[in-house]
C-alpha cells in the first residue's frame, strides 16, 4: 500500500523500549509488547452483555426513521439528574414514495440527558425550529452527517469548552460554553470525506483526526482506507498522509476507526465493512502505541451483529433490491447490519466500562437507514485475556515503578 509520504504517519513503526515500565498507567495485554509468544484475544464482546432492546430510538419527527451516534456520549457522577449526556446524529434524507431514489441528504445534532444511562430524556431546549415548533432538542440543525463532540477544558477560552466537527460539503467547526448552544466557526482546513473523527491526543498534547479517505493498492484500484491528519487549533489541519487500510482481496474496508486512549496505549474501534455477499458492518478491536499504526489482535467482531431469525425469507423490494432485507420488517434486528461505537470510546461508570453504539436494521445497500442507539458493559480493563496454553510463554522485562498491578 501506497501513500503520501507526509510527516508523522510514515515515522517507524513503534517497538517497546526494554525494560517495559510499568508505573501509574495500567498495561493491557493486548499485543506481543508484553510477552512474544502468549496470544492476546478480544475479551467478551459488549454486544454479548447489551439489553436485548436500544436505550434511544427514532420516535420524534425529527428522527425518523434513524438516529446513530455520531455524536458522543459523556458521564459525570458530580451532575445530577443529567449525569449521562448523549448527543447524536438524527439521519432523516428524504425518498420518493417507493424509495427507489434519494431526493435529499437530511440530518440534525440532537441532544439527551439521563440519570441512570438507560432511560433517557429529551428536553425542549427552544433553540431551533422543525417545522412550525421549537419543542425538541436539537442542538445543531442541519443537514448534518458525522460529527465529533469533544468537551476541552484545556481550552482557556470558556466559550470553545465543548467542540464538534459536523460534515457536510466539507467538515465544520463549531464551539460551544455549555454543549447547548453552539456557534459555527466556518469549514474546516480538513480533507476527507464522511466517517472521519477528531480525537485528542493526549501524550502529544493535539487533536488528530481519523478520516475517510481514498488511497492506492500498488495494481489495484483505488481503496477506501484511513488516514491521519493533526492540529493544534481545531481548525487548520495537516496534509492527510495514510494510516491503515486492506487490500482488495481481503473482502473487508475498514469503514471507520475510532481510536481512544486508554492507561498506556491507544485501542480503536474498527469498523469493518463487508461488502459481499450482504453488506454488513461489524466492529472490530484494534491496537495501537502512537494513534498511527493499528493491529487487530483477533479477527472476531467485538460488537458483533444480531442474526436474522430462523426461518427469514428475503424479498427484494425497492428498499432493498439486492439483499432483500427490509429494514422496517420489524423481524429484522435492530442492529442486523451495521454497528458503529462512540467515537469517545468507553465511558467509566464505577467499576465497570458502559459502550454505547449505534445499531441499523439496514445493510450497507438498501434504504432508508434505520437505526437506534443500544449500550454494552464491560468490567473494568475487561478488553483483553490470556489463554495459557501448553507451550511456555516469554515474558518481556518488566521495572515496576510503583505499586500498581499490571492488569489483564
Amino acid at each position: 500500500m501506497t501513500g503520501p509520504a507526509v510527516a508523522r504517519v510514515d515515522l517507524p513503526v513503534p517497538t517497546p523500549r526494554l525494560p517495559i515500565v510499568v508505573g501509574n498507567a495500567k498495561r493491557l495485554f493486548a499485543d506481543d509488547w508484553i510477552s512474544s509468544t502468549a496470544q492476546p484475544d478480544p475479551h467478551s464482546a459488549p454486544g454479548e452483555e447489551a439489553p436485548e432492546e436500544p436505550v434511544l430510538t427514532a420516535v420524534m419527527p425529527w428522527e425518523k426513521p434513524c438516529v446513530l451516534l455520531y455524536g458522543a456520549g459523556m458521564y459525570d457522577p458530580k451532575r445530577d439528574h443529567d449525569r449521562f449526556r448523549m448527543w447524536y446524529l438524527c439521519y432523516t434524507p428524504k425518498f420518493n414514495k417507493d424509495y427507489s431514489k434519494r431526493l435529499e441528504k437530511s440530518g440534525r445534532i440532537a441532544y439527551a440527558t439521563s440519570r441512570d444511562g438507560v432511560q433517557w430524556k429529551r428536553p425542549k431546549l427552544g433553540i431551533h425550529q422543525f417545522p412550525g415548533s421549537q419543542d425538541n432538542n436539537i442542538v445543531i440543525p442541519g443537514p448534518w452527517g458525522v460529527a465529533s463532540i469533544h468537551f476541552d477544558p484545556r481550552d482557556p477560552d470558556p466559550r470553545r469548552r465543548y467542540k464538534a466537527q459536523v460534515r457536510y460539503n466539507g467538515h465544520r467547526a463549531y464551539f460551544s460554553p455549555d454543549g447547548i448552544h453552539w456557534s459555527e466557526q466556518g469549514r474546516m482546513a480538513l480533507s476527507a470525506y464522511d466517517r472521519t473523527t477528531i480525537h485528542w491526543h493526549p501524550t502529544e498534547g493535539r487533536w488528530f483526526a481519523s478520516t475517510k479517505n481514498w488511497y492506492k493498492v500498488s495494481g489495484e484500484e483505488d481503496q477506501r482506507g484511513r488516514g491521519y491528519s493533526e492540529s493544534t487549533d481545531f481548525l487548520n489541519w495537516s496534509p492527510v498522509t495514510f494510516m491503515c487500510g486492506t487490500s482488495r482481496a481481503s473482502g473487508e474496508i475498514v469503514y471507520g476507526l475510532e481510536p481512544f486512549y486508554y492507561e498506556s496505549l491507544f485501542l480503536g474501534f474498527w469498523d469493518r465493512y463487508r461488502h459481499q455477499p450482504r453488506g454488513l458492518l461489524d466492529v472490530q478491536l484494534a491496537v495501537s502505541h502512537n494513534g498511527r499504526h493499528w493491529t487487530r489482535p483477533s479477527d472476531r467482531a467485538w460488537i458483533p451483529l444480531s442474526p436474522l431469525p430462523k426461518g427469514f425469507k428475503r424479498v427484494k423490494s425497492t428498499r432493498s433490491p439486492e439483499t432483500g432485507v427490509d429494514p422496517f420488517n420489524p423481524r429484522v434486528p435492530w442492529d442486523y447490519a451495521n454497528n458503529s461505537a462512540s467515537m469517545l470510546g468507553p465511558v467509566r461508570v464505577g467499576d465497570e466500562l458502559w459502550i454505547y453504539y449505534s445499531g441499523r436494521s439496514t445493510d450497507h445497500r438498501s434504504r432508508p437507514h434505520v437505526g437506534a442507539i443500544g449500550l454494552g458493559t464491560l468490567r473494568l480493563d475487561g478488553f483483553f485475556s490470556l489463554n495459557a496454553g501448553r507451550k511456555k510463554a516469554r515474558w518481556s522485562p518488566a521495572l515496576f515503578g510503583s505499586r500498581t498491578p499490571t492488569s489483564v
